[in-house]
């Protein structure tokens, strides 16, 4: 049980982490767009000008859970280098 506990403990400070690292980075903008209701070619536009940052697994799963579209994050991902595949839907 005790090692539960501190397994839910760790995965919460990651999450808060990574929640705030994305905040810090501007990536909290492409959240708040895509909750207010911004078009896939708006939040495109905001992420093809974003600074460059490489995302956690942690932030992925932030603008996912936010409604971002697949092509923004993976818009993220290839400016950073990080990501050369091809969507598959």
């Amino acid at each position: 049980m005790q090692k539960i506990l501190i397994a839910a403990a760790l995965a919460g400070v990651v999450l808060v982490v990574g929640f705030f690292a994305l905040k810090r980075h501007g990536g909290n903008d492409l959240i708040q767009m895509a909750k207010g209701g911004a078009t896939e070619t708006e939040i495109l536009a905001a992420a093809e000008r974003s600074p460059n940052q490489r995302l956690t697994a942690d932030q992925v799963i932030a603008l996912k859970q936010a409604g971002v579209s697949d092509q923004v994050v993976v818009t993220l991902l290839r400016k950073n280098g990080i990501f050369t595949g091809v969507i598959k839907k």
